[in-house]
């Protein structure tokens, strides 16, 4: 998928795999998988868990103990040189397609999808990062479908729900949720016990 020619032809092939009739659970939860690490590479993003670890081995390997002093590198202390997010760019090509699946398979009882689906969508507007070009038009409609979920009778999908409504706030659409009254008051009367 990170391959600059073929990437909206694959993203395209996989919505429109996810759209297939006989689509079973396993192939509809590995497709929205899929998307999500793909988002990631192409963003460059790494988790808390590998940057953790990358700084951990670079302070190891960078220092050297003689007799109670310990001297650093130069090496220890340079910072990473930042990669451009290719991702950015191309979010509406993953995220909106995906938002009208969501409204047109009428996703129905089937929680595992819901779930997934919103993590993905989470994911995919995390990579896309604040500078995206169409932040505020992925976010407004991810906005609906966290108004939609934000009440499920399942726990799962309302955890799923508050992680998309984070990544809207992460990306800066806290003004877009402030225009909306009825979320705001639907979250104002929900407790937050999950």
């Amino acid at each position: 998928l990170v391959v600059s020619g073929t990437r909206r032809k694959c993203v395209q092939f996989l919505l429109l795999q996810l759209s297939g009739e006989d689509l079973s659970l396993g192939t509809c939860l590995l497709i929205m998988d899929v998307l999500a690490d793909a988002a990631r590479d192409l963003s460059n993003h790494q988790s808390g868990v590998a940057t953790a670890t990358a700084s951990a081995k670079q302070v190891a390997c960078g220092s050297e103990t003689t007799s109670s002093k310990t001297r650093r590198f130069a090496s220890a202390t340079r910072y990473p040189t930042s990669q451009p997010n290719l991702f950015s760019s191309e979010m509406r090509y993953f995220l909106l397609p995906l938002v009208a699946w969501s409204q047109a398979a009428r996703l129905g009882k089937d929680t595992s999808v819901i779930g997934s689906l919103l993590r993905c969508l989470g994911t995919l507007l995390e990579c896309g990062g604040m500078a995206c070009p169409d932040r505020d038009v992925a976010a407004t409609a991810c906005l609906d479908l966290v108004e939609n979920f934000w009440c499920h009778h399942e726990p799962h999908v309302r955890r799923c729900s508050m992680f998309l409504l984070s990544r809207i706030l992460l990306v800066g659409g806290d003004e877009l949720i402030q225009s909306r009254p009825a979320l705001l008051e639907l979250i104002d009367r929900t407790s937050v016990c999950e």
